[in-house]
């Protein structure tokens, strides 16, 4: 096959594993990641096979030693330098990582991101990139029209109370992602726009144009507050950069002053579609399901409240604070979710991660990885713009269009990066690195001799093996994670249909697998429900080698030393547990009170009082809101267990603790039989 066929394969790979990873979960699945690293490592690998081999090179090698010039535009090699050193400290990162039993996936997805990056990126240089721009547009613009007439169907016949498209899984009622759909929104919606703008015929504008009041009224559906603002952000970019290009050209000024009679109609239908869309649906949702009320979204007076601010706020100070723990090799990758907890303030106020993007790279990766980060983007960001304003003969009106559209859409999702963080959705993250590798301004490769010509060859050459070597180890971790993935699913779904035999056969052949998750828990619990006592340490002696941060691991750990009757481990790990966990499971309150009552005299039990007593009303008072729904929960139990054991340290004020109980419950049983009696969804 000729090398220009095999070129051609991979963009037509890549714009269906785009569309794939939107339409599915927004790539939010394991398998988008692994479908996304071996396509990443693949592309890799034959970009410099083909570069390395192909008749064109050759000729211009042969140039070189002709002393004739090879000029070419080429990627900065900065830019390259800079990507694979992100990748390199990520690794490192995991390496050193506390919760090494997680992360993989992060590894990999940033791995493959930047190997897309470059691919675009040396494409663009190479200015062949055009064709794969358009169509790439047309995908994503495809995409997210498909994703929101789903979402619709989704929002209306769905008990999910907030417009969410694709970016969802149907197994899990808590997994809805809308602030995902709403960056995604932010990606799609300006390329949307180019492509109605790039239409020559009326009737296909103004169609695209619909469509784009319907992607708009599916983010206002998301009533998602910092997309919103974002959003407004875009149009203020757009407006400014649009508005200095006219003033410093007078072509450009009339095209622009056309542009915006236009504009002004087609904005004000945009307008009124999406407000349409946004009372329509509602109005169909309200027949079977609650409608959010849109004044109290906007004054905060919603179910969440204003936790949405307080709790972004306490991750915010809490990533600073491990940060400055681990400043230079970060805690590692998606480590956030195990070791926050010891730092909670609130009842259930976790997450995956801090809700800011610098925040997430710093606190897990360190200071030089986040700092790698944004200098790429930066370098990309700053360069595109400075070439609107000094390269103007050399582009085109239309390439200028697309370039101030595409730096839009990349700063409207960078900019909700610092107040959520969305980029491990493949479909978002795939698109926006696409994209940044569009915006690459490549640098001249004039050389002035043969032996300028012969050091560029020779250091390209260097270059293609450093990038063949990652990407082939890409490859390499890709195959033996992912028949290890397939066994520990097998297990899963044995234990889930109660087949322990089974799940513990399916187990036993993951655990040369580095990306293990709870495989090790979950083997625990089952040993421990067989009487294995011996065995069940031996996995939870695994999970710790990989994972001493989680305080599931200390509370099973705890359990199981209560049951072999060793005191002094017993107390340790509950000791752990508690300390890591009381904000996130009851469950292990419950077990420290009650093995601190067997301990200790009723003089000593008194200096835990004051704190058990505030968690113990910081829970009651979740459930009564249920925050998080807590009150859908095995908390609800645990807090009756609780107060029980409270009563028993501490009789003066037993009925009290009683009374508590038993109003939270009455709260936890209405509201489960409201959850329960409310209607079904229609599509599963």
């Amino acid at each position: 096959m000729k090398a220009f066929e095999r070129l051609r394969i991979s963009e037509w790979g890549i714009l269906f594993l785009l569309a794939f990873c939107i339409l599915w979960k927004g790539g939010k699945s394991l398998e988008a990641t692994w479908l996304l690293s071996a396509f990443a490592g693949c592309i890799t690998i034959g970009y410099w096979t083909m570069k390395n081999f192909r008749r064109r090179d050759k000729g211009q090698l042969q140039d070189a030693k002709n002393g004739l010039s090879t000029s070419r535009p080429e990627v900065p090699y900065f830019l390259w330098l800079c990507a694979l050193l992100y990748i390199f400290l990520t690794v490192v990162s995991f390496a050193f990582s506390t919760t090494r039993n997680y992360g993989l996936d992060e590894v990999l997805r940033t791995a493959s991101f930047m190997f897309v990056f470059l691919w675009i990126a040396r494409m663009t240089a190479e200015d062949d990139t055009e064709k794969l721009l358009k169509l790439c547009t047309k995908v994503i613009t495809a995409a997210v029209i498909v994703a929101a007439v789903i979402g619709i169907a989704v929002y209306i016949f769905q008990p999910v109370n907030r417009f969410v498209g694709t970016f969802f899984d149907y197994r899990f009622h808590t997994d809805y992602w809308p602030n995902a759909w709403g960056q995604f929104v932010l990606l799609a919606w300006p390329l949307v726009l180019l492509e109605a703008l790039r239409s020559k015929k009326s009737i296909v504008t103004w169609l695209l144009m619909g469509a784009l009041g319907l992607v708009l009224g599916s983010l206002l559906l998301s009533y998602s507050r910092g997309s919103m603002i974002a959003f407004a952000g875009q149009i203020v970019v757009l407006l400014l950069l649009y508005s200095m290009i006219a003033s410093r050209d007078v072509r450009y000024r009339r095209i622009f002053k056309q542009l915006v009679r236009v504009t002004v109609i087609q904005s004000l239908a945009v307008t009124v579609i999406a407000v349409g869309v946004f009372l329509s649906v509602n109005a169909l949702r309200s027949y079977s399901f609650d409608v959010q009320s849109v004044s109290e979204k906007v004054t905060f007076t919603a179910s969440e409240g204003v936790s949405s601010i307080s709790e972004r706020s306490q991750f915010w100070n809490q990533a600073t604070t491990l940060f400055q723990e681990r400043p230079l090799s970060g805690w590692g990758p998606y480590s956030f979710r195990f070791v926050q907890p010891r730092l909670m303030q609130d009842v259930l106020a976790t997450s995956d991660h801090p809700h800011n993007a610098a925040l997430k790279l710093a606190m897990e990766l360190g200071i030089f990885a986040a700092a790698i980060y944004f200098v790429i983007i930066g370098y990309v960001l700053i360069n595109s713009i400075r070439s609107l304003f000094t390269k103007r003969r050399a582009h085109s009106h239309e390439r200028d269009a697309v370039h101030i559209i595409i730096l839009a859409s990349l700063i409207g999702v960078l900019a909700h990066n610092m107040i959520d963080y969305n980029l491990q959705f493949v479909g978002i993250g795939l698109a926006f690195w696409m994209y940044v590798g569009f915006l690459v301004e490549p640098v001249s490769a004039d050389s002035n001799n043969v032996a300028d010509s012969f050091r560029r060859w020779r250091f390209g050459k260097t270059l293609s093996r450093v990038d063949t070597l990652f990407a082939l180890l890409l490859l390499v971790v890709v195959l033996w994670e992912g028949h290890f993935l397939l066994f520990s699913s097998f297990g899963r779904h044995a234990e889930a249909r109660g087949d322990s035999d089974n799940a513990l056969v399916w187990y036993s052949r993951s655990r040369d697998s580095y990306f293990t998750r709870d495989m090790y828990l979950s083997e625990a619990l089952l040993y421990m429900s067989r009487q294995r006592n011996d065995e069940s340490l031996q996995a939870l002696d695994r999970y710790q080698s990989q994972n001493a941060e989680d305080p599931r691991f200390w509370k099973i750990r705890g359990m199981l030393a209560l049951r072999m009757k060793d005191d002094k481990i017993a107390d340790q790990a509950l000791d752990r547990a508690y300390l890591y966990g009381k904000y996130t499971d009851l469950g292990i309150v419950q077990l420290y009170a009650d093995n601190l009552r067997k301990k200790k005299t009723p003089g000593e039990l008194l200096s835990h009082k004051l704190e058990f007593d505030a968690l113990f009303s910081e829970y009651a008072d979740a459930i009564e809101r249920n925050a998080h729904f807590i009150a859908l929960s095995q908390n609800v139990e645990e807090l009756l267990a609780l107060s029980r054991s409270l009563a028993a340290m501490y009789p003066l004020d037993g009925q009290r603790y009683k009374s508590i109980a038993r109003k939270a419950s009455a709260h936890a049983r209405a509201e489960r039989e409201n959850y329960d009696s409310r209607m079904s969804g229609i599509l599963w």
